[in-house]
């Protein structure tokens, strides 16, 4: 193959590339259930739901990993956690679960999350 038809070819298919990539976007963006795929499974967070939650508590170390297995420097605590309406959005009534790090020491751990 000579130069010129392969920088021809190449520049091709970059440029079926992006075609490609703005075309799907586009789509998820629409929501075009075809490309997403059926939800098998939602969480709305209008309320904290423990059957369906837990809260993990603490530094991992009761459970003999402490720093949860990977050096996390927060200890976990459930007060962390809590619905609020989103942000931005019109609707009071939609909610969102907000996971807060805070910089306070407890349990040896200079930081706490959720």
């Amino acid at each position: 193959m000579n130069r010129p038809i392969a920088l021809r070819l190449s520049r091709t298919l970059i440029i079926m590339a992006f075609v490609s990539l703005f075309c799907m976007s586009r789509a998820f963006a629409q929501g075009d259930p075809a490309l997403i795929g059926e939800l098998i499974w939602s969480e709305d967070f209008n309320t904290f739901q423990d059957s369906v939650w837990t809260h993990e508590v603490g530094d991992g170390c009761d459970k003999n990993i402490c720093n949860w297995g990977n050096n996390e420097r927060q200890y976990y605590a459930k007060e962390n956690t809590s619905i609020e309406p989103t942000p931005n959005d019109p609707d009071p009534s939609n909610t969102s679960l907000v996971i807060e790090a805070r910089e306070e020491f407890r349990g040896n751990r200079e930081y706490t999350s959720a």
